[in-house]
């Protein structure tokens, strides 16, 4: 199945920093939602980071798959965004990724 391009992935994230959103608005975003997860596994991670970044915060990850994390910086690097590898820890946990925002003048 085909990976959702970053518009998409924008515009969903977009819906989730709206003030207020109607009733069909909410049931449109779920049901576009849901089906984005179902067509790309990483999706609602791409969500959450353009939301954050969008929203002027940072946002990290944390994962053992490649693929995720590859996904997420070229779409943070798309978006703008700086991004800083924080090493893993000597209890061994995974290194996260922090994505920081562009800053705005």
């Amino acid at each position: 199945m085909p990976r959702l391009g970053n518009e998409a992935i924008l515009e969903l994230a977009t819906v989730t920093l709206r003030d207020e959103i109607s009733a069909a608005d909410e049931a449109a975003f779920s049901a576009a939602y849901d089906e984005a997860a179902k067509r790309d596994p990483a999706a609602p991670v791409l969500v959450m980071l353009a939301s954050k970044l969008m929203a002027g915060r940072p946002y990290s990850i944390t994962t053992d798959n490649p693929e995720t994390a590859r996904r997420c910086s070229a779409f943070a690097t798309w978006l703008g965004a700086s991004i800083e590898e924080a090493p893993s820890d000597l209890t061994g946990s995974l290194p996260s990724l922090v994505f920081t925002p562009q800053r705005r003048n």
